[in-house]
């Protein structure tokens, strides 16, 4: 089945992972995955100007058999997030970062681990995090469009 045919842990029903990662899109918001973890790197680290702590954020792979993204994992979640584990991502939102998508989970989503993990491989052919989405005025589409239909009338 689909990504959400994944799910195998008892106390969640399939019908808690609500989108696939195919689905996913520069405005996709407020939704819920379930994905496997397979890798992770990190991207930089910050340091707290008042508590001179300092803080990570980390690329990390996930996906289902329906394709993959990176979600950008700061704080405990670097922690949580390990290869091999499985996860529903709850409420999260994609950031745009140089017209590429990544997941974001911020304090109003949530990431809980699976007890028995998803089964299947990772579709990494994939990636909605590799495609370039270019961003179009609605009135230059129209007009691009308008073009086109002249031209071929035209010929």
């Amino acid at each position: 089945g689909g990504g959400r045919g994944w799910l195998q842990e008892e106390g969640h029903s399939s019908h808690d992972c609500h989108d696939t990662f195919a689905e996913l899109n520069p405005t996709s918001t407020g939704r819920s995955l379930c994905a496997k973890v397979l890798g992770a790197s990190v991207v930089g680290t910050r340091t707290c100007a008042q508590t001179g702590r300092k803080r990570s954020a980390a690329d990390v792979l996930l996906g289902d058999e329906t394709g993959c993204a990176y979600l950008i994992a700061t704080g405990p979640q670097l922690d949580l997030l390990e290869p091999g584990k499985s996860f529903i991502i709850r409420n999260f939102r994609v950031r745009m970062l140089r017209n590429h998508l990544h997941l974001i989970v911020d304090r109003w989503g949530s990431i809980q681990e699976l007890d028995l993990g998803l089964t299947g491989e990772v579709n990494v052919h994939n990636n909605r995090s590799a495609v370039e989405f270019v961003c179009v005025q609605p009135s230059a589409l129209r007009v691009c469009i308008n073009e086109l239909c002249l031209s071929h009338l035209n010929l």
